[in-house]
This record gives C-alpha cells, sequence and structure tokens, in this order.
C-alpha cells in the first residue's frame, strides 16, 4: 500500500476507426485504445498488443500510474481505467487510460488482498468466500494504494468482513459502500446444504430424451 509506482508504455495517436479497421489492426498485433479525462481532450491511440501484455504482467493486478508515451505528442500519466476483452478469447480489445493531474483527486478501483494467520472460522472447519475482488477508493494520483489489505485473521463462523472493517490508510479514503461485505466464512452446515441442494437441482433435471420439446437442433430440421 505503498504510494503508486510509474511504468510506460509506447502509443501512437490513431485517426482510423471502425470496427473493419480495428479487426485489421489486432490481426496485426495493433490494440486501440483512448486517453482521457482531467478535463482535457481525447486521444485516440495504438500500441502493441506484446507490449501491453508485458505491462500487465508488470502490474500483476495492482494499479500503478503509467506514463503513456504518445508519439509526436506529450507524454501522459494515466491509469488503466477499463480493458474490454473477447468473451470467448479473452484478447485484449480496447483499452481505456485515465488521465491524472497533478492536485486532483480521483477515484479508482483497486484489488481487496485477504492477509494476516489462518482465519480463526477457517481453523473451526469454516470455507472462506471472497464476495467482492474490489473497492474503489479516492485520493490524488501519487496517493493511490496498488492494492488493499484485509487482516482477516480474528473472522469467525457466520462473520462478514465489510469496507468498514478495512484500515485507515493516510491520504487514501474508500469510496465503496462502507456495508459492502468483501469477504464471509461459511460453516459446515451451510456448506452441506448447499451441495445437497445442488444434487437435489441436478436429480430432477429431466434426462435427455425424456418427452417433452424436441431441441432447437430438431426443430430447425424438421
Amino acid at each position: 500500500m505503498t504510494a503508486v509506482e510509474s511504468l510506460s508504455i509506447k502509443a501512437e495517436k490513431r485517426t482510423e476507426r471502425g470496427k473493419e479497421w480495428a479487426g485489421r489492426a489486432r490481426r496485426n498485433g495493433i490494440v486501440p485504445g483512448v486517453i482521457y479525462g482531467a478535463h482535457g481532450e481525447s486521444i485516440p491511440v495504438a500500441f502493441d498488443n506484446h507490449d501491453f501484455l508485458m505491462l500487465r504482467q508488470t502490474l500483476a493486478g495492482e494499479q500503478k500510474l503509467i506514463t503513456v508515451e504518445v508519439e509526436g505528442g506529450e507524454s501522459e500519466s494515466a491509469f488503466i481505467k477499463d480493458i474490454q476483452r473477447d468473451p470467448v478469447s479473452y484478447d485484449v480489445l480496447h483499452v481505456d487510460f485515465l488521465r491524472v493531474k497533478a492536485g486532483e483527486e480521483l477515484t479508482m478501483s483497486v484489488h481487496v488482498h485477504a492477509t494476516g494467520s489462518t482465519p480463526e472460522g477457517v481453523r473451526e472447519g469454516g470455507l472462506l468466500e471472497q464476495l467482492a475482488h474490489e473497492i474503489e477508493v479516492t485520493a490524488w494520483p501519487r496517493y493511490i494504494p496498488g492494492h488493499v489489505e484485509a487482516d482477516l485473521s480474528n473472522l469467525n463462523v457466520g462473520e462478514s468482513f465489510h469496507v468498514s472493517d478495512l484500515p485507515e490508510i493516510p491520504n487514501v479514503k474508500y469510496a465503496s459502500d462502507p456495508d459492502l461485505a468483501l469477504f464471509t466464512i461459511i460453516s459446515k452446515a451451510k456448506m452441506a446444504a448447499a451441495a445437497e441442494a445442488a444434487e437435489a437441482a441436478e436429480g430432477s433435471t429431466p434426462a435427455e430424451g425424456a418427452g417433452g420439446e424436441a431441441p432447437a437442433e430438431e426443430k430447425k430440421e424438421e
């Protein structure tokens, strides 16, 4: 939860747009993106897919400040705000970079990591479940944490860990609902009940070909 490190990626301004261009660009290893925010003009950019994958590997899920070195223009300091991916191949389709301005607060999503010793409830046989993987924080750019840590050491069976239970971080405010549950520990009884319900639902599913309407594929062939 230290001050944000700065990394960089090279990009080119792009003038072409549209699905046809985007598809052709991705086939050539180029990913489109945009830099926006901080009351500045939006800048459509394109960058090498390999360079971006290497950047993501270095980030390792952390939120860090990035310098986007735009060819023929000024470098822009930004955070990755959103990554659009293909739902099947999971290839990167588009990246939104949120420009930052010194002295101006911004709200960003950061990951929540469980820390501490094995929770009390887990030692008693309970199952730890993470209900939310990210929360929003508000801070000046240099104070945006790479992630937030939740010490679950004293979490018992049947209890939940909320945003309000997170430790205070200097110069950082939690923007998510204080009552948002991040973790919980499920009891053995609830785990058994859930397993029984799943088995019952599976057993009540009609066997294939056991009457009823024909599958859609068969209807099409009729």
